[in-house]
């Protein structure tokens, strides 16, 4: 008897199983309400959608007038005189601010870039001079190995360079970030 008493208790949890997996049509798949014509795919109940995303710790920066930005220890960490608190709550806002100094990285990489460039310029221009004349005495290979050389130069230098500032918690996962260990989490050479 009691064999019997269990495999109805299977039954009733394997139909309650199934019936939670393929819900009925017209009955509300969070909560069991009964749709109503005009209420179908949307039952009265507010949103639920954002039960199923994970929550996280803003990440806060602090940042002057003059939109220098300073990346306190932790989220607690007193602001600086002069700089103001910026919280940035969703993923959309952390994107954002990325793209934000990634173009403001950008701009200062492309100053110091055309310095640099003016500066190896005059340098490149003495040099070229004193090889295309000794050019003259070299071998037809010997010409012909320095003038690769010349181009190979000329193509690498003009190759555009990326920033690529991220926030590492958004962009690195256990797959393609360093072994971490510290005395707040206690890891002993497991990736996070």
């Amino acid at each position: 008897m009691s064999d019997g008493h269990m495999d109805s208790d299977l039954d009733t949890a394997f139909d309650k199983l199934i019936e939670s997996l393929n819900p009925k049509p017209g009955v509300c798949s969070h909560c069991g309400h009964e749709l109503q014509v005009g209420e179908w795919p949307y039952c009265p109940h507010p949103s639920v959608n954002g039960t199923f995303a994970a929550g996280f710790d803003p990440v806060v920066v602090h940042r002057d007038a003059a939109g220098n930005i300073r990346y306190p220890a932790n989220i607690h960490a007193p602001v600086p005189e002069g700089y103001q608190r910026v919280e940035l709550r969703t993923v959309n806002e952390v994107r954002r601010f990325e793209q934000e100094v990634n173009q403001r990285e950008r701009v200062k990489a492309d100053q110091h870039l055309s310095q640099r460039e003016a500066q190896f310029s005059a340098q490149q221009s003495s040099r070229r001079s004193d090889l295309r004349g000794k050019m003259r005495n070299m071998s037809a290979f010997g010409q012909d190995f320095a003038r690769h050389a010349m181009d190979r130069t000329d193509n690498r230098r003009s190759a555009p360079r990326e920033v690529g500032f991220h926030l590492d918690v958004f962009s690195n996962d256990s797959s393609n970030r360093e072994v971490h260990r510290d005395a707040r989490t206690d890891w002993k050479g497991r990736k996070g």
